[in-house]
Protein backbone atom coordinates (compact mmCIF):
# COMPACT_ATOMS: atom_id res chain seq x y z
CA UNK A 1 0.00 0.00 0.00
CA UNK A 2 2.66 2.13 0.66
CA UNK A 3 4.35 1.84 -2.62
CA UNK A 4 1.28 2.58 -4.48
CA UNK A 5 1.31 5.94 -2.45
CA UNK A 6 4.45 7.07 -2.84
CA UNK A 7 4.59 6.05 -7.52
CA UNK A 8 1.12 7.87 -7.00
CA UNK A 9 2.78 11.26 -5.27
CA UNK A 10 5.75 10.59 -7.81
CA UNK A 11 2.34 10.93 -10.90
CA UNK A 12 1.23 13.77 -8.55
CA UNK A 13 4.68 15.84 -8.67
CA UNK A 14 4.61 15.53 -12.36
CA UNK A 15 1.42 16.61 -12.85
CA UNK A 16 2.03 20.55 -12.47
CA UNK A 17 4.83 20.41 -14.80
CA UNK A 18 2.96 19.08 -17.25
CA UNK A 19 -0.32 21.22 -17.32
CA UNK A 20 2.06 24.44 -16.68
CA UNK A 21 4.14 22.72 -20.09
CA UNK A 22 0.91 22.66 -21.37
CA UNK A 23 -0.11 26.60 -20.40
CA UNK A 24 3.07 27.80 -22.36
CA UNK A 25 3.93 25.52 -24.83
CA UNK A 26 0.66 23.74 -25.72
CA UNK A 27 0.46 21.17 -28.92
CA UNK A 28 4.22 20.56 -28.18
CA UNK A 29 4.02 19.98 -24.68
CA UNK A 30 0.47 17.88 -25.12
CA UNK A 31 2.87 15.19 -26.93
CA UNK A 32 5.59 15.29 -24.39
CA UNK A 33 2.94 15.15 -21.74
CA UNK A 34 1.75 11.72 -23.01
CA UNK A 35 5.30 10.52 -23.66
CA UNK A 36 5.84 11.18 -20.04
CA UNK A 37 2.65 9.70 -19.02
CA UNK A 38 3.81 6.10 -21.26
CA UNK A 39 6.91 6.38 -19.02
CA UNK A 40 5.54 6.99 -15.82
CA UNK A 41 2.77 3.53 -16.41
CA UNK A 42 6.12 1.63 -18.18
CA UNK A 43 8.35 2.51 -14.69
CA UNK A 44 5.74 2.87 -12.10
CA UNK A 45 2.59 1.59 -13.05
CA UNK A 46 -0.81 2.80 -13.23
CA UNK A 47 -0.53 4.54 -9.55
CA UNK A 48 1.82 7.20 -11.32
CA UNK A 49 -0.51 7.25 -14.28
CA UNK A 50 -3.47 7.96 -12.24
CA UNK A 51 -1.23 11.05 -9.59
CA UNK A 52 0.01 12.53 -12.71
CA UNK A 53 -3.95 12.87 -14.56
CA UNK A 54 -5.12 14.29 -10.68
CA UNK A 55 -1.83 16.47 -10.46
CA UNK A 56 -2.55 17.88 -14.05
CA UNK A 57 -6.10 18.50 -13.28
CA UNK A 58 -5.71 20.06 -9.96
CA UNK A 59 -2.96 22.31 -11.07
CA UNK A 60 -4.56 23.51 -14.51
CA UNK A 61 -7.95 24.22 -12.40
CA UNK A 62 -5.32 26.13 -9.98
CA UNK A 63 -4.04 28.18 -13.02
CA UNK A 64 -6.79 28.98 -14.30
CA UNK A 65 -8.72 30.03 -11.01
CA UNK A 66 -6.02 32.20 -10.31
CA UNK A 67 -5.82 34.01 -13.75
CA UNK A 68 -9.16 34.80 -13.69
CA UNK A 69 -9.05 36.02 -10.52
CA UNK A 70 -6.65 38.10 -11.48
CA UNK A 71 -8.57 39.55 -14.08
CA UNK A 72 -11.24 40.17 -12.20
CA UNK A 73 -9.22 41.96 -9.27
CA UNK A 74 -7.13 44.48 -11.79
CA UNK A 75 -10.74 46.51 -13.08
CA UNK A 76 -8.42 47.47 -16.18
CA UNK A 77 -10.45 46.50 -18.99
CA UNK A 78 -9.21 42.75 -18.74
CA UNK A 79 -11.43 40.69 -21.05
CA UNK A 80 -9.98 37.09 -20.44
CA UNK A 81 -10.63 34.32 -23.38
CA UNK A 82 -13.38 31.69 -22.55
CA UNK A 83 -12.20 29.15 -20.32
CA UNK A 84 -14.44 26.87 -20.70
CA UNK A 85 -13.36 24.08 -22.66
CA UNK A 86 -9.58 24.20 -20.60
CA UNK A 87 -11.85 24.02 -17.19
CA UNK A 88 -13.41 21.07 -18.51
CA UNK A 89 -10.65 19.14 -19.19
CA UNK A 90 -8.53 19.87 -16.58
CA UNK A 91 -12.22 18.58 -14.23
CA UNK A 92 -12.02 15.84 -16.65
CA UNK A 93 -8.32 14.75 -16.23
CA UNK A 94 -8.86 15.24 -12.01
CA UNK A 95 -11.99 13.07 -12.25
CA UNK A 96 -10.30 10.16 -14.26
CA UNK A 97 -7.33 10.61 -12.50
CA UNK A 98 -9.60 10.33 -9.07
CA UNK A 99 -11.53 7.41 -10.50
CA UNK A 100 -8.10 5.59 -11.47
CA UNK A 101 -6.63 6.00 -8.25
CA UNK A 102 -9.74 4.71 -6.63
CA UNK A 103 -9.67 1.42 -8.85
CA UNK A 104 -6.27 1.08 -7.93
CA UNK A 105 -6.75 1.12 -4.26
CA UNK A 106 -9.93 -1.52 -4.21
CA UNK A 107 -7.41 -3.48 -6.50
CA UNK A 108 -5.32 -3.21 -3.77
CA UNK A 109 -7.10 -3.60 -1.23
CA UNK A 110 -8.58 -6.64 -2.77
CA UNK A 111 -5.20 -8.49 -3.47
CA UNK A 112 -4.14 -7.81 0.48
CA UNK A 113 -7.04 -9.05 2.19
CA UNK A 114 -6.68 -12.09 0.03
Amino acid sequence: MLAMMARWAIGFITGPLAAIAFLVFAIASLLLSVLLALLLVKVRGLPALAGMLCGTGAAGLALLARANAICEITYAGCGGPNFTTAVATAFGLLIVGVGLTFAQYIGTRARVSI
